[in-house]
């Protein structure tokens, strides 16, 4: 699993409320092993930004099955690589925090319990990654919460 980030977003509306943001481009299939691990979330309060970064292939099948859950949203856009990809999901994701998921990574099904606990560290900023062993255990690796005054001086 890459690195998964939660940044805090100054929205008031929303309170509690994540913003899972998917870029992707040529998935296929793969994608909705992650989208699967989403929806079964023991936390509810979430929106799934699936980003089609021009996919030509059969991904955006696989990714619409998901919409019948109004909390999935599949938003098409050009080529323009994953990183402009994911700002677009930043401009556009209305909840109070944001985690970035790739879409050949799959998620425990307390994934964002367990992100919200640490979020209540009150630090701006938490990057993590997570490991699974074969005892289906997962464990945080480099884990740390930083404030914005900490990631300036940094």
């Amino acid at each position: 699993m890459g690195n998964d980030y939660y940044i805090k977003k100054n929205i008031t509306n929303n309170k509690g409320k994540i913003s899972i943001i998917i870029p992707f481009y040529n998935c296929g299939k793969v994608i909705e092993d992650c989208l699967f691990s989403i929806k079964n979330q023991t936390y509810s309060n979430y929106e799934v930004l699936m980003i089609d970064d021009g996919s030509n292939d059969q991904s955006k099948s696989y990714a619409m099955k998901f919409c019948v859950d109004k909390r999935f949203k599949y938003i098409f856009k050009e080529n323009s690589g994953v990183s402009s990809t994911r700002n677009y999901g930043l401009d556009i994701a209305d909840g109070e925090y944001v985690s970035f998921i790739d879409s050949d990574d799959v998620v425990f099904d307390n994934y964002v319990d367990v992100i919200l606990k640490k979020i209540e560290l009150g630090k701006d900023l938490y990057v993590f990654n997570v490991m699974k062993n074969n005892k289906k255990e997962y464990s945080f690796l480099h884990n740390k919460s930083i404030s914005v005054d900490e990631l300036i001086q940094v």
